[in-house]
Formats: structure tokens, C-alpha cells, sequence
């Protein structure tokens, strides 16, 4: 599990590599995350939406990431957490994860919380560099 703390916010993040989708052009893997965001401020919190930013094993941005939206009526009030499931395919079988929560308070202010930095390391990734 991955963690960080921002504007009086925790976000918890874990993975699990799903599977792995061969089509003719290339592979997708496929993880399921869990994200659990508690609040220790002394506002609401309304979330607009999760956003990931990836860069392989090449130091390249990979577009393909997906990134979620979550319902704008999802309120996290003052010392409570909810948590939230997704998913995250890729092509890549390596990648550092970057992301952000986009939220407002109860007063319209604009906030950006962080989400941890972590890593999709799909188990097909050792056989790839070594073949």
C-alpha cells in the first residue's frame, strides 16, 4: 500500500495485477486499485476527479493509462474516509504512477490532492527484458 498526506487529506492506495488482454497489436494489463481518501481537515470535501499520469520503464509518459472519473456528488466530510475502486490498464509492463485527486470544499475553493507515487509492475515484466 501507498500513502500521502496533502491539504489535511490521506490517500491510500493499493493495486492488484488483474490480468493480461492479448489482442493482435499489442498487450494490455490490467490492475485494480483501491483508493481510500480520509479527510483530517475541517471542511467537506467534494471530489471532481482522480487523475493519473504515467511514465514507463523508459522514462516516457504513456497515454494509454486510463483515468477516472468519480460521481461529483461524492462528499468526504470532516474526520471520515470513503474509499473507491477502479481500474488502471496499460500496455506498459512497468511504470512509475503520478496522480492527483481534483476536489472542492464546502466554499468552492479549488483543491489538489496528491495520491501517492507507486509502481505497476506487472509479473510478465522480467520475462520481457530478459527475451
Amino acid at each position: 500500500m501507498y500513502q500521502n498526506f496533502s491539504n489535511n487529506i490521506t490517500v491510500s492506495i493499493k493495486t492488484n495485477f488483474e490480468e493480461r488482454v492479448i489482442d493482435t497489436k499489442n498487450d494490455t494489463l490490467i490492475w485494480h486499485y483501491t483508493i481510500t481518501i480520509k479527510n483530517s481537515s475541517d471542511r467537506c470535501i467534494r471530489l471532481k476527479s482522480i487523475e493519473f499520469s504515467p511514465v514507463n520503464e523508459f522514462g516516457e509518459n504513456n497515454n494509454h493509462l486510463s483515468e477516472s472519473f468519480v460521481d461529483k456528488n461524492v462528499i468526504v466530510k470532516p474526520d471520515s474516509e470513503i474509499t473507491r475502486y477502479g481500474i488502471i490498464a496499460t500496455e506498459n509492463h512497468s511504470s512509475i504512477v503520478f496522480g492527483k485527486i481534483l476536489a472542492f470544499t464546502e466554499l468552492d475553493e479549488d483543491i489538489t490532492i496528491e495520491i501517492p507515487t507507486f509502481s505497476l509492475d506487472s509479473p510478465y515484466y522480467y520475462y520481457n527484458t530478459i527475451n
